[in-house]
């Protein structure tokens, strides 16, 4: 994807094709337009039965959008790009439904598709819009409804702001936090790591586990916006903008970028 550029400018998704052994060929699949269309891709995309899936920051009815990129029926024919969910922004100031879906989507069993979000919400101490974890579950039949489930609302302490999506390992989801966690951390808290783990009986809540606070040691990163990738044995990996050897100590006793 890119967040700019098609033809309305606000963004594409593309394909590049090896031609030759040093020559690709781009082709832009999709130019988003705006409402109702998407606005402002800004992840990678998911591979999943249907095709292509991923998140558009904008557009929809306003509060960005989960989409979907079938590929033609016929060699050489046209993608055709479905919006299945559209985030309703209520107005500045509105908390009526979490809001703009930044990060990678990740397909789950039955076609469950898994996102974060940066808004509305009340968390665990109390902050408001500052992003959630979604479930979306498709339709029970084809043309119908997706259905949206809430499955976590963060806060300061377990972190804020998931701009990544989230992978899944022995069942729990990871994901990370850009802001929140340690206080002593830059402005906002330098973000954490997190877990969130299914409950155990059908309709109950999910439980959060933050794994890792950035910042709390010397020379740690900080502000972790890209999904992260799951290796051997369970083993996390990502990265963080800000945050390493260049970081300065703070006078009450945490660094800051």
């Amino acid at each position: 994807t890119t967040e700019l550029g098609g033809t309305s400018k606000t963004g594409t998704v593309f394909k590049l094709a090896p031609v030759t052994a040093t020559s690709w060929k781009e082709t832009v699949l999709h130019s988003f337009t705006g409402p109702p269309d998407g606005l402002y891709p800004q992840a990678t995309l998911a591979f999943g039965e249907g095709g292509l899936y991923g998140t558009t920051r904008g557009g929809g009815t306003g509060g960005g959008t989960i989409f979907e990129m079938a590929p033609p029926s016929a060699a050489g024919g046209a993608w055709t790009e479905t919006v299945l969910y559209a985030f309703v922004y209520g107005g500045f100031g509105s908390h009526t439904q979490d809001v703009i879906p930044n990060g990678e989507v990740l397909i789950g069993p039955r076609g469950t598709i898994y996102a974060t979000t940066q808004g509305t919400g009340t968390g665990p101490d109390g902050l408001v819009g500052v992003g959630t974890a979604v479930a979306l579950a498709p339709p029970a039949t084809p043309g119908g409804d997706w259905t949206e489930d809430i499955l976590y609302t963060f806060g300061f302490n377990p972190g804020y702001f998931p701009l990544a999506g989230v992978v899944s390992e022995g069942g729990s989801l990871f994901g990370t936090a850009t802001s929140g966690g340690d206080e002593y951390c830059g402005d906002f808290g330098c973000g954490t790591v997190y877990e969130l783990t299914p409950p155990t009986q059908l309709g109950g809540a999910w439980t959060e586990t933050t794994i890792h606070i950035f910042g709390e040691t010397a020379g740690d990163g900080a502000d972790s916006v890209a999904v992260l990738t799951v290796g051997p044995g369970g083993v996390l990996y990502g990265t963080t903008t800000a945050g390493g050897s260049g970081m300065c100590p703070r006078p009450e006793g945490g660094p800051e970028d």
